[in-house]
C-alpha cells in the first residue's frame, strides 16, 4: 500500500512539474519576438537536469541507506547472516563454485 501511495505522489509531481515545463515553452514560443537565448536553452534543457537531478538523488539515497545500515548493528548481523546462508546453499548447488574460478 505505500508503494503504490508512493508512486502516486511520484506521478503527481511528475505531472505537475510536466505541465509547469510545458506551459514555459508555450509561453517562449508564442512570444511575438525571439526569446533570448538563455532563456530558450534553460527551458529546453529543463527535463534533462531533471533527470540528472532524479539521478544524483537516487545515488544519494543509496548511499545514505549503505551508511545508515552501518548504525544498525542487529540489521547488520541478520543481513551477514543471510548472504553467509546463501553463499552456503550457492556452495551447495555447485553455482558459487562456477564462479569463484
Amino acid at each position: 500500500m505505500v508503494v503504490l501511495l508512493r508512486w502516486q505522489i511520484f506521478s503527481i509531481y511528475g505531472v505537475a512539474l510536466l505541465s509547469i515545463w510545458l506551459a514555459a515553452r508555450q509561453a517562449l514560443l508564442s512570444q511575438s519576438d525571439p526569446p533570448q537565448f538563455a532563456a530558450r536553452i534553460a527551458v529546453d534543457l529543463a527535463p534533462l537536469w531533471g533527470v540528472v537531478l532524479l539521478g544524483i538523488y537516487g545515488i544519494g539515497s543509496v548511499a545514505y541507506g549503505v551508511i545508515a545500515l552501518r548504525d544498525h548493528k542487529e540489521v547488520s548481523g541478520v543481513l551477514e547472516q543471510e548472504v553467509a546462508e546463501v553463499k552456503k546453499e550457492l556452495q551447495r548447488l555447485g553455482i558459487l563454485d562456477a564462479y569463484q574460478k
